[in-house]
């Protein structure tokens, strides 16, 4: 998946965004494992994880160790931040 994401990759590089990808039930990138694998593979900033906890299990230190792996990763919607552990998003 990730490397077929690279044309659209070169073109936000070159447009200066960020493509994010939700994960979500029943879909590709739909557990923690899967949000790692594609973290791992996903090594352009202009790719990354738009984390939404609330389509994984309610397990808080799963969510934590995600949010903590995932942090200077994470693509935030425009406007939009998060402070997590004292750190800014």
């Amino acid at each position: 998946f990730v490397d077929s994401m690279a044309p659209h990759v070169a073109v936000a590089e070159e447009l200066g965004v960020k493509i994010g990808i939700e994960n979500h039930g029943k879909s590709l990138i739909e557990s923690p494992d899967s949000i790692r694998y594609f973290a791992e593979f996903a090594t352009s900033p202009h790719l990354g994880i738009a984390l939404a906890p609330y389509h994984l299990p309610q397990e808080e230190d799963v969510i934590a160790e995600l949010i903590t792996a995932l942090f200077s990763t994470a693509v935030i919607p425009e406007g939009m931040e998060m402070t997590i552990l004292g750190r800014t998003m």
